[in-house]
């Protein structure tokens, strides 16, 4: 970079160099022009003179004198004439001026065309046509149709009258796949516009077509997901091209953009809802270029839904305005101060936290210091663990009690006392008052890694999209776009389908049919006796027996008379594919009379007494018990 520098700066010396010679030569040039002016002004007042007055003594000038004079004067007038086109060709030390050389290669090529046209007997063309020749078919900017639809309106859509008066013809270029191809059908639907004498009305032709761009439904659900793999209009153009085999321009594109925001708006507005509906949110911003200054994207989400909302600015008057409906809500955010302002209940990062920690022992200088500060951080790396263990412990018995989190709290106090005055000890005092809100809350993460994953991704599209955020809709589409990829990703949905049951149905709610896959129904218990409810998965294990392990912390508690538990579906599913001689239909071993654990992904499940009446998978009856 520093060697291209240098060279430019070498080029623009070198110009100017050579602009200030001929500047030079310019001066010169004016300066022997009015010489010359002057000097044969004088000869030419003293040859009038001499002409008009003659001497006696030489009786008049001699004939030969006079031509001398004259052929002198015509060479120079000839001189003078030369340095003044000399003179209007370096008028710009770049181009030739006005009447200089570009006005005597017009004249030569005129008086070459009327020498050809001599030689050929043909007429001289005076005005000639730009473009290209007569016959010749040039560049089409209308695409070659496939195929051509007629629309016929044989009544008045109001009235019924058959009478009508043609009144123009009108059409609509169409562009989608042919079926299940990934080539691409240019159709046209065409159709005459209709006036009725008995409504008094024109009625126009209507076509399936969608407003703002020429693309059918499957070529726009094709431009959503190569949209939301971050790919630029110029490279979704080039995809077209070289995978459909349809050329169009980067604006075409970026019109299919802007039809896909419009067609998106309903789905943005339930994601908002969804958003209102969640038990806690997740908020980050953070900045991008704009204008020669900074403007932010938001990015507000739960575990279902997601929104991206480009603004001006970071300040609380910028933030998307739904989130001022919310403040009651359960926010896990950073240590912005806005966020102060805007929710009541709020839980600080523990991963802004812990970096700030380890960035304290990395900066560090001093050995016996630096030797503290890594105890201090190991301190709070364990005290992030354990209260994730006591999160999931206490995920279904609605979270921890008001002891546990000042314990933590008070634990949490110490490790910033030991900090000393630095400004880590104050930032740690600080966020101490809302670092365990999500034991409180059962479900609510620690951390809002998700949400700069999510920011993330927006701000790499933003660079490849930066010329587009100049204006308000290039950040509307971005914004619209973004969001709907982000929610059908953490709904485990494609959004080229998606869009296109949207579409083709216009109340289809992807946010629910998202969570519908998301949570799909439980399936209907298999029929069983002694204990166990009809239609529940629901067993009373009796006193005595092992109880199931919890999955979270990896112990088995004891299982009180009449405790309920669920029986895990993977003993019901792998029930069927275990071999008898090793394992009967009870759960029992075959070759001991006591209950064996069996071992299922990981996880050692005890096994649950099922009674030797139910019937065996595939119809067959189960095998004797080993005595």
């Amino acid at each position: 970079m520093g060697s291209k520098l240098a060279a430019y700066r070498n080029e623009i010396a070198r110009l100017h160099a050579e602009n200030d010679e001929l500047r030079e030569i310019i001066r010169f040039l004016k300066g022997q022009i009015e010489d010359m002016r002057a000097t044969h002004a004088e000869e030419m007042a003293r040859l009038r003179a001499e002409l008009a007055a003659p001497s006696p003594e030489s009786g008049g000038a001699a004939p030969e004198e006079v031509e001398r004079l004259k052929s002198e004067l015509a060479q120079v007038k000839k001189e003078l004439e030369g340095r003044t086109g000399q003179l209007r060709r370096y008028e710009n030390s770049t181009t030739p001026g006005r009447h200089g050389y570009n006005e005597d290669r017009a004249k030569t090529r005129a008086e070459e065309q009327r020498m050809l046209a001599e030689e050929t007997g043909d007429a001289i063309p005076e005005n000639h046509k730009i473009g290209p020749p007569d016959g010749h078919p040039g560049a089409r900017n209308q695409p070659q149709w496939n195929d051509v639809v007629e629309h016929h309106t044989g009544r008045c859509p109001r009235c019924g009258n058959t009478h009508l008066k043609l009144r123009g013809l009108h059409g609509k270029t169409i562009i989608d796949f042919e079926g299940d191809s990934r080539w691409m059908c240019v159709t046209l639907h065409r159709g005459h516009a209709v006036r009725c004498d008995i409504c008094r009305r024109t009625f126009k032709p209507r076509f399936p077509s969608i407003e703002g761009t020429a693309f059918g439904i499957g070529v726009l659900g094709h431009i959503l997901e190569y949209a939301g793999k971050k790919n630029t209009d110029g490279d979704i153009a080039y995809y077209m091209k070289n995978l459909h085999r349809h050329s169009c321009a980067d604006s075409t594109v970026w019109n299919a953009r802007r039809a896909l925001a419009d067609l998106l708006e309903p789905a943005i507005q339930r994601i908002i809802d969804e958003l209102k509906r969640a038990p806690y949110l997740m908020i980050d911003e953070t900045p991008y270029p704009y204008r020669k200054g900074t403007a932010y994207v938001w990015v507000v989400r739960t575990d279902t839904a997601s929104l991206v909302v480009p603004a001006a600015g970071r300040a609380g008057a910028n933030a998307p305005e739904f989130l001022a409906e919310l403040r009651h809500m359960p926010v896990v955010v950073d240590g912005y101060v806005v966020y102060y302002n805007m929710f009541d209940v709020i839980q600080r990062c523990w991963a802004h936290i812990l970096l700030k920690a380890e960035e304290v022992h990395i900066r560090c200088k001093d050995p016996a210091r630096k030797a503290t500060y890594m105890k201090l951080y190991h301190r709070l790396c364990n005290m992030h663990r354990r209260a994730k263990g006591i999160a999931g412990a206490t995920l279904h018995c609605g979270g921890a009690d008001a002891r546990t989190c000042l314990d933590l709290e008070r634990e949490v106090g110490g490790i910033a006392a030991a900090y000393g005055d630095t400004d880590f000890a104050t930032h740690l005092n600080n966020a101490l008052p809302n670092l365990f809100t999500f034991l409180r809350h059962p479900g609510m993460p620690s951390t809002n890694n998700a949400t700069e994953r999510d920011i993330r991704d927006a701000v790499v599209v933003q660079r490849r999209f930066r010329h587009k955020f100049a204006r308000p809709e290039g950040m509307r589409v971005f914004s619209i776009l973004m969001s709907f990829h982000s929610t059908c990703r953490k709904l485990g949905v494609v959004p080229r389908i998606m869009f296109e049951r949207m579409f083709e149905s216009p109340g289809f709610d992807v946010v629910s049919y998202g969570l519908s896959a998301l949570n799909p129904p439980a399936l209907p218990a298999p029929p069983s006796t002694g204990g166990v409810e009809h239609g529940s998965d629901r067993e009373e294990i009796p006193a005595g027996l092992p109880a199931l392990p919890d999955a979270r912390s990896g112990e088995a508690e004891s299982a009180p008379a009449g405790r309920p538990h669920r029986i895990p579906a993977t003993i019901i599913i792998l029930a069927a594919f275990i071999q008898p001689a090793c394992l009967d239909w009870t759960g029992q071993s075959a070759h001991a009379k006591t209950p064996t654990a069996i071992p299922v992904m990981g996880i050692v499940h005890a096994p649950v007494p099922v009674d030797n009446r139910i019937t065996a998978p595939c119809g067959r009856p189960p095998p004797a018990i080993a005595s």
